[in-house]
């Protein structure tokens, strides 16, 4: 299989990476490096099997290409760090909330599988999403959460966290496949 990384060179997508490409998958990694290092790929550069591109995920085009090119994306790209998000809360939203919605209208146009996780400090809202319901499981003690199709309805979302809340709010309007939280095995 073909496997897009968004944030592949951060901890836990250079993890995923290493192994995808152990499991014989070919890798795409897009990665700004504006939180992940080369450092955490490097070891991988080598490998025929493993393709990265160092540019953001608000690179559209770029994006749709690389979509194109795979058949699942773990979308991992995000705007992270306490000082990043006190010093710049704009391109914090601008990153987590659009760039996720950029990662899924792409995915969406080509069908493919869409696998998104949000930044490792928030509470874990483990989701199922089915494109044409109108509601996100969330796990307990959080209720379902229904999304209106006429309208982003921010107010029942307004506890979630931005990744998540870009899912819900977009998920009315699009066919992506699947959204699921990334969760660690201990």
């Amino acid at each position: 299989m073909r496997y897009l990384i968004t944030g592949g060179a951060g901890f836990i997508g250079s993890h995923l990476s290493e192994t995808l490409l152990n499991r014989g998958d070919e890798v795409f990694v897009l990665d700004d490096l504006s939180t992940g290092s080369v450092e955490n790929i490097r070891h991988l550069k080598a490998n025929p099997r493993f393709h990265y591109i160092f540019d953001s995920i608000m690179n559209k085009h770029l994006l749709a290409e690389m979509v194109d090119e795979c058949d699942v994306v773990f979308h991992l790209a995000a705007a992270v760090g306490v000082r990043l998000i006190v010093e710049s809360p704009v391109r914090t939203i601008e990153t987590n909330v659009h760039g996720t919605q950029f990662v899924l209208d792409a995915a969406s146009k080509k069908k493919k599988l869409v696998f998104a996780a949000a930044a490792s400090g928030l509470p874990s809202f483990p989701m199922a999403f089915d494109a044409h319901a109108t509601s996100c499981a969330i796990a307990e003690p959080h209720p379902t959460i229904k999304v209106s199709t006429a309208t982003n309805n921010m107010e029942r979302c307004m506890k979630l966290p931005p990744q998540e809340l870009s899912v819900k709010s977009y998920a009315a309007d699009t066919t992506v496949t699947s959204v699921a939280r990334l969760t660690p095995v201990t």
